[in-house]
């Protein structure tokens, strides 16, 4: 065989090897390829789920008694049935979430001790805006605003918007595990303050297109101002070819300490999801987007309460009821897990129409009911609200318990003859974490 004939060979074997190497190569990095997984959501407008979960309480209510704490048996079940459509975010992170949803059904059985309550989403605010926050998921009615019962209602554990945040910022193999960002357990727990977290998720195996993922974590925090400990795991779906998360079992175990303006809780609450394309996605009108603006207002957020003796006011959020009997009612507020002001309301006796209380008389019931406390009274304001209510307004400052104090006292008057009183109390140092809630609290007011 000639010289010419051997090179010809050899560059022939060459490149065949290097073929067959090149195509081994190719088919380890597909079967390589075949078990890794990206699990992401992505926003689309075209896609809106349905929704339905039922979520379980049970546990401790813990009532402060003098040195100790009175327990009470809570026993709890919700039922939730909405439709979705999830849209882009305002921000990165926790702000990147926002979707709207329409409630079918917002329901809750709760039994403490020997007293049931049934609580109910109202039709009128069953469209809801969510909006994520490092904090935890905020949700406004579309049509109006929610009362307090309405909000603790609809702020369920395992939200489904809330899940898709577990899920990994890169590709993952069967077996990978990763660390949850801060920001996307604080949100899924909605704890307001968080001094130490940690959770963690797993791809525990795929069975055809569908992917479990494991997790688990602990936090400890505080929640309207009282501290708590948190405890969560369970289990979730991902579908690998649809690209969303499918189900959720979720346990979270909860021990929180009585706070200003709660009680204290020792609860397991267990969380069953199934998601789902919705079969009426209809009920998402075309113009989401407009109805959940990027951020919402002040007035958005605003809640809106009704006394038993059918006077109703717009509060912030931060309030919170205290107590309340048939009379009266007492709210605190609290702002960023500190108690900062306490509001007092109550009903005074009816007057003839076009009659209220006189401006002297209030004045002089404000130095007597504040004694020795009362350093400095300011001039009464007078002022009248578009739907006719009368408003005084008088300022006081003094001592109380040795701490210096400023006392903000309104009257409201009705057309018809209705009065209803407020007394801010506020320790003078804290009057500008207070801002202007009294004045948009009064200037809502309303006499059914």
């Amino acid at each position: 065989m000639s010289y010419l004939a051997l090179h010809r060979r050899f560059v022939f074997v060459t490149l065949m090897a290097t073929l067959l190497f090149q195509l081994e190569a190719f088919r380890l990095n597909v079967l390589l390829a075949a078990d890794t997984y990206r699990l992401e959501e992505t926003v689309s407008n075209a896609d809106i789920f349905g929704v339905d979960s039922t979520i379980t309480i049970k546990g401790e209510l813990l009532t402060p008694q003098q040195d100790t704490a009175l327990s009470h048996t809570l026993d709890a079940k919700a039922q939730v049935k909405f439709v979705e459509q999830r849209l882009e975010g305002a921000g990165r992170d926790a702000r990147a979430f926002r979707s709207l949803r329409q409630y079918g059904k917002c329901e809750a059985q709760i039994n403490v001790s020997d007293n049931q309550i049934k609580s109910v989403l109202r039709p009128e605010r069953s469209k809801v805006a969510v909006h994520g926050y490092r904090q935890g998921l905020k949700r406004v009615a579309v049509e109006g605003p929610l009362t307090r019962n309405e909000l603790d209602l609809l702020e369920t554990p395992g939200d489904s918007l809330a899940i898709t945040a577990l899920l990994p910022g890169e590709s993952v193999e069967v077996g990978d595990s990763w660390s949850v960002p801060d920001w996307a357990f604080q949100m899924l727990t909605a704890t307001e303050a968080v001094l130490k977290s940690k959770m963690s998720c797993t791809l525990d195996r795929v069975e055809g297109n569908v992917a479990h993922i494991s997790f688990k974590g602990d936090l400890e925090g505080a929640t309207g101002g009282s501290p708590c400990t948190v405890q969560i795991q369970g289990e979730f779906t991902f579908l690998t070819d649809l690209k969303y998360v499918k189900s959720l079992k979720l346990t979270q175990k909860e021990d929180r300490s009585a706070g200003p303006v709660s009680a204290g809780l020792k609860v397991t609450a267990t969380v069953d999801l199934e998601r789902y394309p919705a079969v009426n996605p209809d009920v998402i009108p075309a113009n989401a987007d407009e109805l959940v603006p990027v951020q919402p207002t002040v007035e958005e957020l605003a809640l809106e309460l009704k006394t038993p003796w059918n006077f109703t006011f717009k509060h912030s959020r931060n309030w919170h009821v205290f107590q309340q009997t048939v009379s009266s009612t007492t709210l605190r507020y609290i702002e960023d897990g500190n108690f900062v002001a306490q509001c007092d309301l109550m009903k005074l006796s009816d007057v003839l129409p076009g009659r209220h209380v006189a401006a002297k008389q209030f004045q002089a019931d404000i130095r007597s009911s504040l004694g020795g406390q009362l350093t400095e009274l300011s001039e009464l304001k007078e002022d009248k609200l578009e739907n006719g209510v009368t408003t005084y307004q008088v300022n006081a400052t003094g001592t109380a318990r040795d701490l210096d104090m400023t006392w903000i006292y309104y009257l409201t008057a009705s057309p018809k003859g209705n009065q209803t009183s407020f007394v801010y109390s506020v320790e003078s140092k804290l009057l500008p974490d207070l801002g202007q809630e009294d004045e948009r609290m009064i200037q809502s007011v309303e006499f059914k």
